[in-house]
């Protein structure tokens, strides 16, 4: 029985690395996702990434595309009945998203008409951000100077991160691979323009009033402003 129980301990330990394994490189690549978690105060890798978005970009997808491929041969060599009830269940459920992601973006080629996702996840991002940051102690004001930093650099990925989506989603045009025409004018169409209209005057705005008169706070506006241009003339 002692001899079992130290074979699923290790079999445990074993899986628990490759489990963590997953869940950290899940949030690297799914940056905004990770803002919403609180990923920042995960890990030490994770601790600028609330200033990134995601990489929609072809070949970025194909390496992601090898790495979860990998993580499965990986899972598949390890026995669940081996494994503790807790860590069988794990097993089960890591193998069930990694097959949800591959079928995703292989077969479906999601990223091909994903029209609602590249609409809503940097105005999300940012939101989000915003609202996690720290208190300042005045009521009116919110983030320190490296949160505000983070924003300026999500801000500036945008106009890449489009460039990629349009890229991805002209070739699911070229291909037939088409989202639904609703979703083309209420999250494409409507979206992009409320968008615009919440960098290049919204978020500015609102910057303005959380920054207060702190030392920083003008040069950061500045940044912000100037920033958020680039993302509206970008949508």
């Amino acid at each position: 029985l002692d001899g079992c129980q130290a074979h699923e301990r290790n079999q445990d330990k074993r899986f628990t690395a490759l489990r963590d394994r997953y869940f950290l490189r899940v949030l690297e690549l799914n940056p905004v996702t990770a803002t919403y978690l609180g990923g920042d105060g995960y890990a030490p890798s994770l601790a600028r990434i609330n200033g990134r978005l995601r990489d929609w970009r072809a070949d970025s997808l194909e390496v992601e595309r090898r790495f979860f491929q990998d993580l499965e041969t990986e899972r598949g060599l390890i026995e669940p009945g081996a494994l503790s009830p807790a860590a069988r269940i794990d097993h089960a459920v890591l193998g069930a998203q990694i097959a949800f992601q591959l079928h995703q973006n292989g077969e479906r080629r999601y990223q091909e008409r994903c029209v609602d996702t590249y609409v809503a996840e940097p105005f999300r991002g940012v939101d989000w951000q915003i609202q996690g940051m720290a208190e300042t102690g005045d009521p009116a004001e919110r983030g320190t100077e490296e949160e505000w930093e983070l924003v300026v650099e999500r801000l500036r990925a945008i106009p890449a991160y489009l460039e990629a989506a349009q890229a991805n989603l002209q070739r699911g045009s070229q291909d037939g691979n088409l989202p639904d025409h609703r979703m083309i004018e209420k999250d494409g169409i409507n979206g992009a323009k409320a968008n615009a209209d919440y960098f290049r005057k919204t978020l500015p705005e609102s910057a303005r009033g959380y920054l207060g008169g702190r030392p920083f706070a003008a040069a950061t506006l500045g940044q912000v402003a100037e920033a958020g241009r680039a993302a509206a003339d970008a949508w």
